[in-house]
């Protein structure tokens, strides 16, 4: 993973994809995922007006496990599980 430490963004679109920040500052940014590689982030300020925007794969996952939770039963279960605490699961494989 990329290692991003003690910088400012302002008013910038940032690709998250496989970075980690730490210590940065966001200003009014667009914090975009891809969904190619996780990312990560430690004690970073987020100012207001940042937003986090979807794209390719992580939309289609994204829009996904909405559907899934929207049946319930086994199939909202299993979006339950991939959305519950998934840093520990990342961590067994």
């Amino acid at each position: 993973m990329e290692a991003i430490i003690d910088r400012s963004f302002i008013e910038e679109t940032v690709d998250v994809d496989g970075k980690t920040f730490v210590r940065c500052t966001f200003e009014r940014c667009v914090f975009e995922f891809h969904g190619r590689e996780a990312f990560d982030m430690a004690e970073c300020h987020i100012g207001d007006g940042c937003f986090f925007g979807m794209a390719e794969y992580a939309e289609v996952v994204s829009r996904q496990l909405r559907v899934m939770l929207s049946y319930g039963g086994m199939l909202g279960g299993a979006a339950r599980y991939f959305l519950s605490d998934a840093s520990n699961r990342s961590e067994e494989h």
